[in-house]
């Protein structure tokens, strides 16, 4: 029976994704910082569930992220604070 090379995935990788994308970057760009294609992303995301987990959270922190700096351009600089529902 014949095999593919051995998986590169690391639980480490978990780690640096998070802080990535905390910093705004997308999973794609997770992807190229861990020297990796679309297609392996993808594949670890379902084949290691703590790396799954990771990249949906990570997503969630990268849209906070942009939505923070949206806010603050918006309302910074007419000096109001955002309006509350």
């Amino acid at each position: 029976m014949l095999k593919g090379r051995p998986s590169k995935y690391d639980s480490k990788f978990c780690d640096i994704a998070y802080k990535y994308m905390a910093k705004g970057h997308s999973k794609l760009a997770v992807a190229g910082k861990l020297g990796i294609s679309r297609d392996t992303l993808y594949e670890w995301c379902r084949k290691y569930p703590e790396f799954s987990d990771t990249i949906k959270i990570g997503e969630m922190k990268s849209l906070q992220h942009w939505e923070e700096i949206g806010m603050k351009m918006l309302f910074g600089k007419l000096k109001k604070e955002p309006p509350t529902s």
